[in-house]
């Protein structure tokens, strides 16, 4: 991660492939996404651990904080 430059890189592992796949991002993308599933965490456990999310659970995830968030 390189706050300075707004950057940060790293792996999708996505099951049954042999190699992880290389992406980077805005670090305050990745910020965001780390606020969006620690709300939607709902263990401790949870929220120290890689989630398993397909496009319909992220789909899901995002639309529960957006509402979360139009609430506040």
């Amino acid at each position: 991660a390189d706050e300075r430059a707004n950057r940060i890189s790293f792996c999708f592992f996505p099951e049954g492939r042999a190699r992880a796949i290389p992406r980077s991002t805005r670090f305050d993308a990745y910020r965001k996404s780390l606020e969006i599933a620690a709300a939607a965490a709902e263990t401790e456990a949870e929220r120290n651990s890689f989630l398993p999310v397909d496009a319909l659970a992220a789909r899901g995830m995002l639309g529960e904080y957006l509402g979360a968030q139009e609430e506040k």
